[in-house]
Formats: structure tokens, C-alpha cells, sequence
């Protein structure tokens, strides 16, 4: 494309690489290009679930939070919260979960990673 039209922007470039690369295959463990802390252990996203629980009950137990996610992967670290999460069925009803991924591919592992979730 460089050379066909010149330089282009890193927006550009960012957007190329996604299209043609990470939307297209699970970038993620051994088999991939790198690994992130829920793929390694899932304390983390339990961390996390618990820490959003006790937020919520800070904030007056609202009847209504969203729960997002940005670059969620494989949705491993949204389980993995959830999972902490589900001692406190308040919570559960109350969060909406809302993954924000570009890639087609791993939304289909997004899915079926949030199944035994009532947020799939």
C-alpha cells in the first residue's frame, strides 16, 4: 500500500494490521504473539469482579451499571469476574456486560468463553 500510494497515517496503519491481521486469527498464548495475565492465572479477573462488587455496594447498590470491557480477548478476564461476581446475585442482575472488540474472530470465543454466564 506504501508503495503503491506514499506514506500513510498511524491511524491508517493501526487500522491495516487490524483488518488484516489480529481481526483474523487469537493473537493470544503460545500459539500467539503474546500472553495477558487472565490467560496466565484467574486471580486477576477475580480481583476484579470482587472489586467491582464492593464499588457497586459503595456507590448505593445501583439498580443499573455497566460492566465494560475494552480489547477483551478471549473474554477470560469478564469470566473470570463474573465467576467472583456470583456470590452477590444483586450485582449480577444489576450489571450489564458490554465487550468492546474489534476482531470478528475472537468475538466467537467471546461467546462461547461468557456461555455459563447469564451474559453471553
Amino acid at each position: 500500500m506504501i508503495l503503491a500510494s506514499g506514506p500513510i497515517s498511524i491511524a491508517q496503519y493501526i487500522a491495516e494490521a487490524n483488518a488484516q491481521y489480529y481481526a483474523t486469527r487469537d493473537p493470544l498464548g503460545s500459539a500467539g504473539d503474546f500472553t495477558t495475565a487472565p490467560e496466565i492465572s484467574q486471580m486477576f479477573g477475580e480481583l476484579i469482579g470482587l472489586w467491582a462488587v464492593a464499588v457497586w455496594q459503595q456507590m448505593g447498590m445501583p439498580a443499573n451499571i455497566r460492566l465494560i470491557e475494552m480489547g477483551p480477548g478471549r473474554g477470560t478476564l469478564m469470566m473470570d469476574a463474573l465467576r467472583a461476581a456470583r456470590g452477590m446475585p444483586e450485582f449480577r442482575k444489576a450489571a450489564s456486560v458490554h465487550l468492546v472488540e474489534t476482531s470478528p474472530f475472537l468475538r466467537k470465543i467471546q461467546q462461547n468463553t461468557l456461555k455459563s454466564s447469564s451474559f453471553e
